[in-house]
């Protein structure tokens, strides 16, 4: 099965960075292919494609170790989002239509289940979402 998951903070430094790498080395360790769509720039392993979003500054929900100065979802302007929203967007276009996944799966709501939507509304990608909870101080 190939997956392809959304994710949108750095891959190391907080509790659903650890479960995503866990997650994707077991799968990878059963023959699935995995790719991830993310703001970092780092490789999970040498076998797992990396679509790197390109935006400078990952705001986040709460915190975030390895971004200190980052700002909150909830201080960003309407032009931060929808720049945001665009780059992550074209990014998930692009690896869906690269990668060809058999799923899409999302972790967190808040951000990205959209782009998972719109996937699935133009492209007919089936996916999951798992909510890891510091997402829900966002909504």
């Amino acid at each position: 099965m190939r997956i392809l998951f959304l994710y949108d903070f750095p891959l190391w430094g907080n509790g659903s960075a650890h479960f995503m790498r866990h997650l994707i080395s077991e799968l990878v360790s059963f023959g699935h292919e995995v790719a991830v769509v993310t703001p970092d720039k780092r490789r999970l392993q040498k076998n797992v494609r990396t679509f790197t979003v390109p935006w400078q500054e990952t705001p986040v929900f709460v915190a975030h170790p390895e971004l200190p100065k980052a700002k909150p979802y909830a201080k960003l302007n309407s032009v931060d989002i929808a720049g945001l929203h665009c780059a992550y967007l074209h990014t998930a276009i692009r690896a869906y239509k690269e990668f060809k996944p058999d799923v899409v799966h999302v972790n967190h709501l808040f951000l990205i289940t959209w782009a998972a939507r719109y996937l699935k509304a133009i492209l007919k990608a089936k996916y999951i979402i798992t909510v890891h909870g510091s997402d829900l101080h966002a909504l």
